[in-house]
């Protein structure tokens, strides 16, 4: 007793604390990872259907690129390993294609009427920019907030129930 305080230590409740703190890492770390991949989920569909809405035929190689990667245990990556996929975000400068180069491009410029298509070398092309990742980041940024706040709580609970 100290001028009058009166100290009690409770070791149950103290042990409860210790396991609770010594638990809650890795339940946070796991409940947020669940979350993130949840996350990403939506990210790629947003991706996906953002091509779909292109309704671009030669996008389906690009949508069906589209992966969600996990780098770590808190890191998940949304993109795809396709080379022409920056060109279709953000689009390119205007510039010449050799038509035989480009698998289906001449039978494209016949199907659109392109005047003298069958004899045609070059086609000068300037894709205009159809972001589909950007949409997805988004919709993702939106979600983030509530769904990590729901993941941290989730985590909350699934610690205490161990304690009792």
């Amino acid at each position: 007793m100290l001028d009058g305080v009166e100290l009690t230590l409770d070791k149950k409740a103290l042990k409860q604390t210790q396991a609770l703190l010594k638990a809650f890492p890795s339940v946070l770390a796991q409940s947020l990872a669940v979350a993130l991949l949840a996350i990403a989920k939506v990210v790629q569909a947003q991706a996906k259907q953002s091509l779909r809405d292109e309704e671009a035929i030669d996008l389906g190689a690009l949508r069906a690129s589209i992966q969600i990667a996990v780098l770590g245990p808190l890191t998940v990556v949304v993109g795809t390993p396709l080379e022409y996929a920056a060109a279709v975000e953000f689009g390119t400068v205007g510039h010449y294609v050799k038509v035989d180069d480009a698998p289906g491009m001449r039978e494209w410029l016949v199907r659109h009427g392109i005047p003298d298509a069958e004899n045609r070398a070059y086609f000068f092309v300037h894709p205009r920019p159809r972001p589909f990742l950007e949409p997805g980041r988004l919709m993702g940024q939106a979600l983030a907030p509530a769904t990590i706040e729901k993941a941290i709580e989730r985590a909350f609970a699934e610690v205490e129930k161990y304690l009792k």
